[in-house]
């Protein structure tokens, strides 16, 4: 077929010569590798060191997982004549293309994020939340009536000779989600482990079935307190605060040998509560926190005596795990 367009004439060649790739029959073997995401104007990049291995002519060919896809590989490389000259046209219109059309089975869910392999923060501003967010792996037009976010936290049980793993779902009726980092905090404490490698992945719920993640992400936590050292205690310790006397600061420290709820307050000699320090979830190890000498409203206290009491509260039954009250004293 001819088409001309001013002094270039366009010929389209369907045929299987020098210049052209042509129509090929062909019988499919050994898969070389597994396209799970195919996305428009990328490019692709496989590894063939396996096959070609010497000099030679080599034919590969693109084929559906499921018999249902329909794949298309249109070969039309125009060649153009100006003043008697063949080379192959410059306008990718004409370029050989490939089109894809899955069949509903074939669509699978892509973890986007977080990212695979990932870190984690925890114990930043309260109220911080995870995005995960995810996509299909074509982007069609599917009626998913909604998505089941799965986490998981594997951790070690039975005195370290078994794994078994806590799960919390989310029902979700879009593509992403915020978790808050304490619901990711809460499966750290019920594990009993001070960090974790969590795994996710999601389902899409649809009336005819479901559509699955092409594989889980996992990522890590870490705990950001800058008022905290990584330590192993073995019981629960309230230190004296330093130093002591003081003007106009001190620091007070305590150690916990599990996850605890702390509160860490302030009182006077008639015992009015002054201030409260800490108020949390906190991990085991060597926490530490100080006190300027001012009241909840911002007041400088009068020299004089005063007491500091740290109370601790299991972090999964509530139950009172250790309190204690020290002495201190500004001087002015």
């Amino acid at each position: 077929m001819k088409q001309c367009i001013g002094m270039i004439e366009y010929i389209h060649i369907q045929k299987n010569d020098q210049w052209n790739i042509g129509v090929i029959d062909h019988t499919l073997s050994t898969a070389i590798d597994t396209l799970h995401s195919l996305d428009p104007e990328s490019p692709i990049s496989l590894n063939v060191s396996s096959i070609i291995n010497e000099p030679g002519e080599y034919s590969f060919a693109l084929a559906g997982l499921d018999s249902n896809d329909h794949v298309t590989f249109h070969s039309n490389e125009a060649m153009y004549r100006y003043d008697r000259i063949y080379p192959y046209t410059p306008y990718p219109a004409y370029w050989p293309s490939l089109s894809f059309t899955p069949s509903l089975d074939s669509v699978n869910i892509v973890l986007t994020m977080p990212q695979n392999d990932s870190t984690i923060v925890l114990r930043g501003t309260p109220g911080d939340s995870i995005l995960f967010q995810w996509r299909l792996t074509h982007e069609m037009d599917y009626n998913v009536n909604f998505y089941i976010l799965q986490i998981g936290l594997p951790y070690a049980s039975n005195g370290g000779r078994s794994v078994d793993t806590l799960y919390i779902e989310t029902e979700v009726n879009n593509n992403s989600v915020n978790i808050s980092k304490d619901e990711i905090l809460d499966m750290l404490v019920e594990a009993k482990v001070l960090q974790g490698e969590f795994e996710w992945n999601v389902t899409g719920i649809l009336s005819t079935g479901e559509m699955v993640s092409v594989m889980s992400n996992s990522f890590s936590t870490v705990i950001d307190d800058k008022n905290y050292e990584l330590t192993f205690p073995d019981e629960y310790r309230l230190y004296n605060n330093y130093p002591n006397p003081f003007n106009p600061v001190t620091t007070i420290a305590y150690d916990l040998k599990a996850w605890s709820i702390v509160n860490l307050q302030i009182f006077d000699i008639m015992g009015r509560k002054l201030m409260t320090l800490e108020s949390s979830v906190k991990a085991p190890g060597h926490h530490y926190t100080m006190w300027n000498g001012k009241n909840s409203k911002g007041f400088q206290m009068a020299s004089g005596v005063y007491f500091y009491r740290l109370t601790v509260e299991n972090a999964i039954t509530g139950k009172n795990a250790y309190t204690k009250v020290e002495k201190m004293m500004i001087i002015k």
